[in-house]
């Protein structure tokens, strides 16, 4: 439940579809009752998610550059209240009281801004690092796919949306699932408002979000495709995934039930995107990135930009891809990574152990120890190089070899 009382708005309980009904608290308190502080009151809220708090979070950003200040309660269960610091809604919402947390936690990466194409660039990378260490594709072209849905919902922000705030994007991973979800919004115009200058004959806020979503369809055909919501869309319905834009006063909603597209009396302010993509399916990117009849494969994906290789090895410089040594865990993944890397039966590592002097049994053993039980003698000889190893390094990674050796004979 969400009520109002003097310039407080009370979040109670669960909470999972109330954002409009949030956001029209937010507009009743400033522009009906002209209130120039807002307390958002979450001491008694049980459960929130990213699809009610990026929204909420961007209008805090907009609202605050216009002068109106916002305050936030902690939620008192301590769980939630670490998500809320965590995953940055706190800092969005009272950055005067809460830092901006730069940092992953678990399998996700938390709400960031961004206000040019260099810190999209940026945060499209921190994305990539965090799912080349979190989710295991069985093609590379899985991973292309999601690089560049995220990649084309953000710039779309930059390009077309003139919003004050630039953009808020979060990711979360389920690797259990299989199952990747992107978070945009933005304080724009509107997505309705943005294609009106290419498109005068649109009829309604819903008309304009289904072209959204249709081929070819842009502001400006001389600079941009169209494509980008188009192919990010296709992407969840080919993976059988789900699809959300929020945006003026239109709502389309792409899930198990199938499309809708309907008016919503409550507008809101910009564009809201929640994509989630189920990266396992067979031939994702063929499937959806079907442009003018062509599949349309994207070039320099984030392994050819962020790894050098020299002839058939790509470089992996161990101390600048691996966070600590001395945990399963940060083994886990590191060796994520590397089955990302060799997903692609072309490649092969030469792994760069410069400026490592130490590194646990039990990393050994969930990196190096178990990729050769799983490749094999012949083929991790074939396809994994070492130089600049450490003696007492190299004696660990061949015992974690050895032992794998032996369990298994």
């Amino acid at each position: 439940m969400i009520r109002t009382e003097s310039n407080r708005i009370i979040f109670e309980g669960n909470l999972r579809e109330e954002t409009r009904s949030a956001l029209v608290c937010i507009f009743q308190l400033i522009q009906k009752l002209g209130y120039q502080d807002v307390v958002l009151d979450f001491s008694a809220t049980r459960y929130v998610d990213a699809g009610m708090m990026l929204p909420i979070s961007s209008y805090a950003a907009y609202y605050r550059k216009n002068q109106i200040d916002f305050s936030l309660i902690e939620p008192t269960d301590p769980v939630l209240r670490r998500l809320f610091i965590n995953t940055n809604w706190a800092h969005f919402i009272d950055p005067q009281q809460y830092a901006l947390n730069s940092r992953r936690r678990s399998n996700n990466l938390p709400a960031l801004q961004f206000l040019d194409s260099d810190a999209q660039h940026d945060v499209v990378n921190q994305a990539m690092e965090i799912l080349m260490e979190t989710i295991k594709v069985q093609e590379r072209t899985q991973l292309k796919a999601l690089e560049w849905a995220l990649n084309e919902i953000t710039d779309n922000v930059l390009n077309h949306a003139e919003s004050s705030i630039g953009g808020l994007v979060q990711i979360q991973s389920f690797p259990t699932k299989n199952r990747v979800s992107f978070y945009v919004a933005d304080a724009g115009i509107g997505i309705p408002s943005t294609l009106r200058k290419a498109i005068p004959a649109i009829s309604s806020d819903s008309d304009a979000l289904d072209k959204a979503i249709r081929e070819g369809v842009t502001r400006n055909k001389a600079t941009n495709q169209g494509n980008g919501l188009y192919g990010t869309f296709k992407c969840c319905e080919e993976s059988k995934g789900s699809f959300l834009i929020l945006s003026n006063h239109a709502v389309l909603r792409y899930d198990s039930k199938g499309l809708s597209v309907k008016t919503d009396n409550v507008p809101f302010r910009g564009s809201f995107i929640n994509a989630t993509i189920d990266y396992s399916t067979e031939g994702l990117l063929e499937k959806a990135f079907v442009f003018k009849g062509k599949v349309h494969e994207p070039a320099n994906d984030y392994i050819d930009m962020h790894y050098t290789q020299v002839e058939d090895k790509i470089i992996f410089e161990v101390v600048k891809e691996v966070e600590g040594f001395g945990s399963r865990e940060f083994g886990r993944r590191t060796r994520s990574k590397i089955d990302n890397i060799l997903v692609d039966k072309k490649n092969s590592i030469l792994f760069d152990f410069a400026g490592v002097p130490l590194i646990s049994s039990s990393f050994a053993d969930e990196v190096f120890g178990k990729l050769f039980a799983e490749l094999g003698a012949m083929e991790f000889m074939r396809r994994c190089a070492f130089q600049s190893v450490d003696a007492t390094v190299k004696r660990l990674i061949d015992r974690a070899i050895s032992q794998r050796m032996k369990a298994s004979n």
